[in-house]
């Protein structure tokens, strides 16, 4: 393989993962359960955790089980996700991203309205398909911080 075409290979696999990770995020905003769950592998693993905590708050194991966690984001009003910097790794069919967002979730709990601001990292692992497509294989969810307040209707 040439010097070019290793580099555009490279490039497109970059711009596809990172074009993954935003389709999860909207998809998640917008709460598209069938968006979520075909970017994924069938055996995915998701985790959240709060950063320095010894146990996951969340721990989840293929596409069945994310499912059913996915419904409880019915229960919020707005979610809207920021996605900052990425930094993702190259390395044959697998590939790895760490990237940094903000959350702001709005909930409605006893006819008040709250909005919860979260701050987290994305540890994302990646496996390359057959037809050479991109699905997300493991998700590590690392909330550094959360700050929750009332919110205007």
């Amino acid at each position: 393989m040439s010097d070019e075409h290793r580099i555009l290979r490279e490039l497109a696999d970059r711009s596809a993962i990172r074009a993954l990770i935003e389709n999860l995020a909207h998809s998640i905003d917008q709460r598209d359960f069938d968006g979520i769950l075909s970017r994924a592998t069938p055996n995915v693993h998701f985790l959240q955790i709060n950063e320095g905590a010894a146990e996951p708050n969340i721990e989840l194991y293929g596409r069945g089980e994310l499912l059913l966690e996915l419904k409880n984001l019915n229960n919020i009003e707005s979610l809207s996700t920021l996605l900052g910097s990425c930094l993702i790794e190259l390395g044959g069919s697998e590939a790895t991203a760490e990237t940094n967002c903000v959350s702001y979730v709005r909930f409605v709990i006893d006819d008040d309205h709250v909005l919860t601001t979260v701050s987290y990292r994305l540890i994302d692992r990646f496996t390359r398909q057959d037809g050479g497509d991109w699905l997300i294989a493991d998700r590590h969810g690392i909330v550094a911080w959360t700050d929750t307040r009332p919110s205007q209707p």
